[in-house]
């Protein structure tokens, strides 16, 4: 069998034609990341513009979902637009109406479906590629239209490729369990990254490294459910972090640890120290005390939805402040903070430091409040840890424009 993947209107006889949108052409709707076909069924896989359409982590659902259904040595072709050259023709234009061409190029049209979610750069596309369980036999420049350059890459199957397929068995376990939606970018980086620890160990035997895994806790269960009778122990065990929390008993520990600038990274250190110890203990008494509020927080333990959540609530508490009511609407706060507390703005504040240490804009607003709320003096630890937090912010014209504000209110 040959799929003709993403197909869109370009309906292939010969081939079946696989397409999510039921306005399409396609034979079969289905969503590429999550093919409803059973494994080594094909024997070569087209995906014309495809890629550029799912974003990065759907696309490497999607390479896992190749390496699946083709058979070993079986044959995948990529086609999508080389960013490279689409963004050096858009700095080379010769007016408006180039420039807008190269847009349209780079962020695709303004049609359901039809955007841009990511740009693989040819490097990238190969690495995943490669991780994925593939050989790169070719790359090729092409034209998609006069004007429009794209990249076309021919894959091989890997004849055996061990850590490709627990990869490709762990993803369709994922998506069968509906813990990935990619609505969030934070939480689908954090899954992936156990998704990609969980297989190492897998290939190692160690179902106790992975039930240790703090980032997200509901993949590394399935891992352990894959190893099957092997992991026996381990399977009840990671059967006991879901019913007691999961990441709740990570999140619950950081947002234990007092709030400092700078800090975030041991504050984070500490609380994946402490899942790895419930963890184990969980393995050794079968005994583990429930966090609390857990449905309130998120699903995973990641820096990135650390930094997602103190942002929410930096926002969430400005509102407050501006408004001098409880969540500033009237309505509920942010999933964060526990619906029966309902703080003021300081007290959301507090929160967001809780959750990200390391942005001195959230230390900075923070003492602002204060500031106005309760004089210099109550307010002045807030700016020094704001500037404890500066070392970690990207660009030295960045940091030095917030340092400038942070002096001013401490002076």
């Amino acid at each position: 069998m040959r799929l003709n993947i993403g197909c869109g209107n370009d309906w292939r006889a010969g081939w079946m034609n696989i397409d999510p949108s039921p306005g399409s052409a396609a034979d079969k709707v289905m969503p590429a990341e999550n093919l409803d076909l059973s494994d080594g069924c094909a024997q070569e896989i087209s995906a014309m513009h495809l890629a550029e359409h799912l974003g990065y982590f759907r696309t490497r659902y999607f390479l896992s979902e190749c390496f699946r259904v083709l058979r070993p040595g079986g044959r995948l072709v990529i086609e999508t637009p080389d960013i490279v050259k689409a963004c050096a023709a858009f700095a080379g234009a010769k007016g408006p109406e180039e420039r807008e061409a190269q847009l349209g190029w780079i962020y695709g049209a303004e049609s359901s479906g039809m955007g841009h979610c990511y740009a693989f750069p040819e490097e990238l596309l190969k690495e995943l590629s490669r991780r994925a369980g593939f050989d790169v036999i070719s790359t090729e420049n092409r034209a998609y239209h006069p004007g429009r350059a794209a990249l076309r890459f021919e894959l091989r199957r890997h004849e055996e490729d061990r850590a490709a397929a627990c990869q490709a068995s762990l993803r369709k376990a994922v998506m069968k369990a509906g813990l990935e939606d990619f609505s969030r970018e934070e939480l689908s980086s954090a899954r992936d990254e156990a998704v990609d620890r969980a297989c190492a160990m897998t290939l190692k035997g160690d179902a106790a490294g992975i039930l240790t895994i703090a980032a997200a806790p509901a993949v590394a269960r399935l891992a352990i459910e894959l190893m099957g009778e092997a992991a026996k122990k381990e399977s009840v065990a990671a059967s006991l972090l879901a019913h007691c929390g999961g990441a709740a008993l990570a999140w619950r520990a950081l947002l234990a640890v007092q709030a400092k600038g700078g800090a975030q990274g041991s504050a984070f250190a500490s609380a994946e120290l402490a899942y790895e110890k419930a963890a184990l203990r969980a393995l050794e008494t079968d005994k583990l005390e429930p966090a609390a509020g857990a449905a309130e927080l998120p699903p995973v333990f990641s820096r990135g939805a650390a930094r997602a959540e103190g942002e929410l609530l930096l926002g969430r508490a400005l509102k407050a402040a501006g408004a001098g009511e409880e969540d500033g609407s009237g309505r509920p706060c942010p999933q964060s903070v526990p619906g029966a507390l309902r703080p003021a703005a300081g007290g959301i504040f507090a929160m967001a430091l809780s959750f990200e240490r390391d942005e001195p804009r959230i230390w900075l607003e923070a003492g602002r409040y204060f500031k106005a709320a309760k004089g210099k003096a109550a307010a002045a630890d807030y700016f020094m840890n704001g500037l404890l937090a500066l070392e970690g912010l990207p660009g030295i014209e960045t940091r030095d424009a917030m340092r400038r504000e942070l002096m001013k209110e401490l002076g």
